[in-house]
Formats: C-alpha cells, structure tokens, sequence
C-alpha cells in the first residue's frame, strides 16, 4: 500500500501516535499503520513532545551502580544516562512501567497538546511582515513625505513600484505598526455624514418649479434620449450665513470643480451657470450639460432661468434640469463622495469667507490631478481629457498639477 505523502497530520492520527506509543509500539509500526513515512512519525514524536519530569543530576549517570554517588558531575567517567525507549523508539516516555519510578528527565506526547501547538505553528507562519527592522525603516522613510501630503497607499504603490509590495500589504504594515513613525492617524480619516434635519415645509408656490423635473421624469428623459454623461450640481456650505461652493461633477469623468458664493441664494448658482455659457460658447455648453440632476435646495429654484439662455432678448434653451427626491442622497451619490475630497482641504466648520475662487481652483486642480483606482490609475483630468477636451477645463478653472507637487492636505491653501 502507497504511503501518504504532502499531508499534514490530523488530529486522528496524533491519537492514534499517543495510544500506540502508551502500548510501546514502535515508529515503525506507527509509519506503516498509518501509511507514513517513519521519519514523518519519528520528527512529529521528537518537535511535540515535552518534558513532564527534571531528572536528578545525581542519578543521571550510565555508572550510577558501579560508582559511589555524589560526585558524579565531577568525576572524569560521567556520562549522562540514557533510555531506549525515551530515546530512540517509541521516542517518548508514555505507558512505561517505570514512568512513576524513574529518576532520568520524562517526556510525554499527548495528541491534544500536539494539535494544538501545530495550528499555532501554522498560524503563525502565514502571518506576519517578512521584513527587517532595516528594511521596515527604509520603506518608512520613502512613503512618509507622501503620507504628509495626503497620498493614499494606493496611489504610493503605483507611483514607486520599486517598493515591491501590493496596497493591502502596505495598509497591513501600517496597521500592525511595522513601520516606525507611521500608524492609522497618517492616513486620510473617512468622513462621516450627519443625518441632515428636515427643512421647513415648502408651499405649493414654491415646489411647482418641480414639477416636470422629478427624479422619475430625469429617469425617463435620459432613456429615451439616450443621455451618457450626466452632470451633477450641489452646494458645499462652510458655516452657517458664510460663503458657500456650487460644486459640478462629470460622473463619466469623475471631474469636480465648483465656484464660490457669497451665500445660498438662488441667485448665485444661475450666475455660475451663466458664468460656463459665456465662457464655452452656448452650443459647447448645451453639449457638456444637456442634463443637470441636483437636489431641491431652495438655492436651485430657478429652474426655468437655469434651462433659459437670454442674450439680447432672445431666449435660447441650453439644457435641462432634474431634482432628485426629497431626504435621497444616494441618487445624486456620486457627487456626495466627490465632496470628501473637498473636506481633506476644508474640513466641517470650516469658514470659507477668506477664500478666493483662486484658492478654490488651485485646490480642484490638485483634486483633479490625484490618481482615482476606479479610472485605472487614470486622474480625472486625463480622464476628462480623453472622453471630452481638455481645452474646457480652463473654464472650470482646472489646471494640470504633476503627482509629485499634488498636496491633499489643508496647508495648501495657505500656500
């Protein structure tokens, strides 16, 4: 019969190994029963056994009966004792008659213990960083600069592929603390959304701007259209009676920009969007934002002057506008989280009445030029670039930044 080999031993047959061994079985009778190589048998018996019993000094010599006892350390013929059966085959002391008796070191093998200490053993061996303290030191001092400018473990493996090491190795290091210097606070902190309160009920008068643009009816424009590139528009608010952000967001591109307002009227977004139509032309602007989904702020009431281009008393129509439904963030989300980016240079409560559109464009312009995993590595500049043209995005105020000067941190708007 063919003996197993390339398999661990189970549990059954570490019961197997002690009861034999308890009836003075030998390795070999142990290998063929269980269909094993004897040095399989003999290895598991010698690394998971231990010693149940010291032995005397004094009673450790092979010449104990010949000679007077209590020299034996210093005399010139000591030689330690040794036992056949502890020390050759079964190889532990299990079952022996004189097990109660002997004054030599025991040793016990029990195949609960045995079990046990292998799963640790195996445990341990598959996890861990295999890396010197000098080896940990050296990728320290590479990723730290990046860290401090808002990096994610992302974009560092893709950027220094020399480190040789995958982005959920590198969040393990930093997890499990490997690398001195550097923990979880290095990392960007995830933004947390509060459940926002309901506003005060609107009157009729004021909700017939939505009628027409419903969620359900952008659904239906867009299918039957056939509408690819969706624009989402939304506000950032600093504090509260501050200066606000109109924030625009191509969902196809992953591109955000917005400009600043003195505050929530419904007024400003409309001179932002009148802002883009002068600056692009008005078919440019129809073909970028034939399709606008945002929420029901009251600061985007103005619906009919939003789809309406006036120039010289004549009226063109230049797209339309859609309202997602009332407390539904999730259908507009994509912006939503585009807005985190925001928050890693003006964090909540922040004021932004010391801010200048300059400062905003410097900061999209940084936001835009940071890899995204979802573009393949691509920034949503070059993926903006690719699908439309890069000449539109001097009207958004976007700029390219090379990866090495992008900062995600607040400092750069006090640059």
């Amino acid at each position: 019969m063919s003996k197993i080999k390339g398999k661990h031993l189970s549990y059954d047959e570490r019961l197997i190994i002690e009861k034999c061994i308890h009836l003075g079985q030998s390795k070999t009778y142990i290998a063929r029963l269980l269909r094993r190589p004897v040095s399989t048998i003999a290895y598991e018996i010698k690394t998971r056994r231990f010693k149940s019993y010291v032995g005397h000094d004094k009673f450790s010599c092979k010449h104990l009966a010949q000679c007077r006892p209590g020299e034996c350390l210093r005399c010139h013929q000591y030689e330690r004792a040794t036992c056949i059966r502890r020390d050759r085959s079964p190889g532990s002391c299990n079952g022996c008659l004189s097990f109660r008796s002997c004054k030599l070191d025991r040793f016990r093998y029990e195949a609960k213990r045995a079990q046990r200490e292998y799963d640790d053993s195996l445990i341990d061996s598959r996890s861990g960083a295999h890396l010197t303290s000098l080896q940990a030191k050296n990728i320290a001092n590479i990723i730290k600069p990046l860290l401090d400018r808002g990096m994610s473990p992302y974009i560092i493996v893709r950027q220094i592929p020399e480190l040789m090491i995958s982005e959920k190795t590198l969040y393990n290091y930093i997890d499990d603390g490997i690398l001195p210097d550097i923990g979880n606070l290095d990392l960007q902190r995830k933004v947390r959304y509060k459940v926002k309160s309901k506003d005060k009920r609107r009157t009729k008068e004021e909700r017939e701007y939505i009628k027409g643009r419903t969620y359900d009816d952008y659904l239906k424009y867009i299918e039957e259209h056939n509408i690819k590139d969706i624009v989402l528009m939304d506000t950032v608010e600093g504090v509260k009676g501050g200066k606000v952000i109109t924030t625009f967001h191509f969902v196809r591109a992953h591109l955000l920009f917005g400009f600043l307002q003195d505050n929530m009227e419904a007024t400003h977004p409309l001179r932002a969007i009148n802002k883009l139509t002068k600056d692009l032309g008005l078919t440019r602007y129809k073909d970028l934002f034939s399709v606008i989904l945002t929420d029901r702020g009251s600061e985007f009431s103005k619906a009919d002057e939003i789809e309406e281009y006036i120039e010289k008393d004549v009226s063109f129509e230049r797209g339309k506008i859609f309202y997602c439904d009332a407390m539904q963030s999730w259908q507009k989300a994509e912006i939503e989280n585009a807005h985190r980016n925001i928050r890693l240079y003006l964090p909540k409560g922040t004021s932004f009445n010391s801010l200048t559109q300059s400062d905003l464009n410097k900061m999209f312009s940084h936001i835009a030029s940071y890899p995204i995993e979802s573009l393949n590595g691509r920034t949503p500049y070059e993926a903006y670039s690719f699908y439309f043209s890069h000449k539109d995005l001097e009207s958004f105020g976007i700029n390219k930044v090379d990866i090495e000067h992008v900062i995600r941190k607040p400092i750069l708007l006090k640059q």
